[in-house]
């Protein structure tokens, strides 16, 4: 029985941390159908990104109160990914914020600089994670911190597969591989991931979180699809984080009304 299929698996999942992660794993071969590909990895990535956020949260919140260790775990998670997500949700903010056609959409979110709405985007996004995480249990926030990291993960998946990339292949672009259709094999691959993690969670945020999830989603798409024909990185980047946002808020409820 040759190994070359499991080490080529292996290279997809290193790929993946590579371009999403600040974890070192070494050179890779890279090619943008091989990019394409790693993204069944990417539930999995968050789980390795959520599980540091969650030992950094468990170890802070044994010696400090639980606002603090929240604190420190979104400032662990900015580390580990280095904002790339972060800064697609800023992106994104300023290019959907206000009034544009589809040219000055395309331009915005890919000029380096940040305007009010996406500073604004990220004050609430940071914000509202801390909060969410300083009133959710101890004992539920550590499922939960992985969970975030996984489920939001696969909405962008489920983006690609639905949608197209909004970059025509004559225009620029610092991401072409997300030009790559993601396959069936892909996405079922994603899909056990995201599914496994929702077992983090208590049962009832488990069921009710993922239909909301889902739905912001797809309008964000139809958003994206009807200005600018299709996604880009940064709307990718954005849907992660409502993603972690909504199942999060969910969770919290869930915990409330038990």
């Amino acid at each position: 029985m040759t190994l070359q299929p499991i080490r080529s698996e292996w290279d997809l999942l290193r790929l993946s941390l590579l371009f999403y992660t600040r974890i070192p794993v070494g050179q890779v071969a890279y090619s943008e159908e091989r990019m394409g590909a790693s993204f069944r990895y990417f539930p999995l990535v968050g789980a390795i990104v959520g599980g540091v956020m969650a030992g950094a949260f468990a170890l802070a919140d044994y010696w400090l109160p639980q606002p603090v260790a929240a604190t420190i775990c979104v400032i662990v998670g900015l580390v580990v990914t280095g904002g790339m997500h972060e800064d697609g949700l800023a992106d994104y903010c300023d290019a959907f914020g206000g009034v544009h056609d589809r040219e000055s959409t395309l331009r915005i979110m890919k000029d380096s600089s940040t305007g009010v709405y996406g500073i604004l985007g990220l004050i609430v996004l940071l914000i509202s994670r801390i909060i969410l995480l300083s009133y959710i249990p101890s004992r539920v926030a550590i499922g939960t911190i992985v969970a975030m990291a996984v489920v939001a993960r696969w909405m962008p998946i489920l983006v690609m597969r639905l949608s197209t990339y909004a970059r025509k292949s004559n225009e620029a672009s610092k991401a072409t591989h997300l030009r790559q259709a993601v396959t069936t094999k892909t996405l079922l691959l994603a899909s056990v991931w995201a599914l496994l993690a929702l077992f983090l969670l208590p049962w009832q945020a488990a069921v009710a979180a993922p239909l909301p999830m889902i739905a912001q989603t797809l309008l964000v798409m139809r958003v994206s699809n009807k200005r600018i024909g299709g996604y880009t990185g940064d709307v990718l980047g954005a849907v992660e984080c409502f993603g972690e946002l909504t199942l999060a808020l969910v969770t919290l409820i869930v915990v409330y009304q038990a």
